[in-house]
């Protein structure tokens, strides 16, 4: 692993990188500011703790930012930021792990600018060996953003969600190569030793029981069963559980692929949004097409959601999944956020296909500029108790 860390940092980043790092900033950007908003409420300060468990050297061989680098920016832009400093009540803590002693002293070097302004704590080791002390920290801390970056397959995956199991409002951000899952169930002529090995890595990995890794093995040219495999075994944790495959680059070309993946685990109903959001513009930037690789139909989702169903259960069922940068199949023109599924679902009701059963808070109450009597309001969705209080009913006569 040390070796694949020195490659990976001694090369300049590369754009499948870039784009992972663009969706995890503007992830973390809003991150900020929802905790923000909600200490303002408060009128008390509070903290915020970044953490990078695989931090690596900060920066790579051209001078290009990593992770932690990235977030310190984040965290400097927000508390010079003239809003900020008029309204902030957040106090910042980045913490960075690197277990590899010449990428660390890499590390060090790299974090100094940065030491005069942000409490920062770097640790030389593996985060599993802090694993206790940041536990204590997610548990006395109430907003923050974890961010896992792992090589290969070296991620203990249980050991991670016993992070996400302790947090409060954390948001979590997990990199997943599921290329290496393929790579090492395909591996032939190996001894016995080497499949006992790849199969404790394989359950260390994705948490697997015996009868899993032989599912597994009879599905390894099923990528997408590996990826709601890895859905299933994050859901619980956190209200919302949203994948993304990230494509890869190839003789200074990107190419559609779904082997590099991102997940995150949140409670922020505005989170979510915004890490959709992040990556459609990705894909915007990177492929000039706008219209999503989406893998789903607004209209067939809603049509097999039941004759009564809660926003919640209709937004989980769109986001709790895997979006896929190369599946290519089915196109839909809206980036499915809060406010598009708002949008669609007011255009159901006045097609008189659904009534909603809600607070009138949640509804506007008569006609005007931004919408009609009885459609759902803009900008008021933000919660998942605001989701869950939205009730919505099908007309059975009209559907058709």
């Amino acid at each position: 692993m040390a070796r694949e860390r020195e490659k990976y940092f001694g090369e300049g980043k590369k754009k499948h990188t870039q784009i992972k790092h663009n969706i995890c900033c503007e992830t973390l950007r809003y991150s900020i500011y929802i905790a923000n908003i909600f200490t303002n409420k408060n009128k008390w300060k509070q903290k915020y703790i970044y953490i990078d468990l695989f931090a690596g050297a900060g920066r790579f061989e051209d001078n290009s930012k990593g992770s932690i680098i990235l977030a310190l920016d984040m965290i400097l832009s927000h508390l010079n930021s003239e809003k900020s400093k008029v309204s902030n009540n957040l106090y910042f803590e980045v913490i960075g792990i690197e277990k590899d002693a010449k990428t660390f002293k890499q590390l060090e070097e790299n974090i100094k600018p940065y030491r005069n302004f942000i409490d920062i704590n770097i640790e030389n080791s593996d985060w599993e060996d802090f694993k206790d002390d940041i536990k204590k920290k997610l548990k006395n801390t109430k907003w923050g953003f974890i961010f896992a970056d792992p090589f290969a397959t070296e991620l203990d995956l249980k050991k991670f969600l016993e992070l996400v199991e302790v947090s409060n409002m954390q948001d979590f951000l997990v990199f997943l190569n599921i290329n290496k899952v393929l790579r090492d169930l395909g591996k032939t002529n190996i001894s016995e030793k080497e499949k006992e090995r790849i199969k404790n890595s394989l359950k260390n990995f994705l948490m697997l029981d015996d009868y899993e890794i032989l599912e597994l093995e009879s599905n390894k040219n099923d990528k997408e069963f590996i990826r709601n495999l890895i859905v299933r075994k994050l859901s619980g944790y956190k209200d919302f559980v949203i994948g993304i495959t990230l494509p890869v680059e190839a003789k200074d070309r990107i190419h559609h692929g779904d082997f590099y993946s991102l997940v995150l685990l949140t409670n922020s109903v505005g989170v979510v949004d915004k890490f959709i959001e992040a990556y459609f513009n990705q894909l915007k930037i990177f492929t000039g097409n706008y219209k999503t690789l989406w893998s789903l139909e607004l209209d067939k989702e809603f049509y097999n959601m039941s004759n009564e169903f809660s926003l919640f259960d209709f937004w989980v069922k769109l986001v709790n999944k895997f979006l896929s940068w190369k599946d290519l199949k089915n196109l839909i023109n809206e980036v499915p956020t809060t406010e598009n599924i708002r949008q669609f679902l007011n255009k159901k009701l006045k097609e008189g296909k659904i009534i909603f059963s809600t607070d009138n808070n949640y509804l506007y109450r008569k006609n005007s500029k931004h919408g009609e009597k009885g459609m759902l309001k803009k900008d008021i969705l933000k919660s998942k108790k605001d989701l869950e209080n939205v009730k919505i009913f099908k007309q059975k006569h009209l559907l058709l």
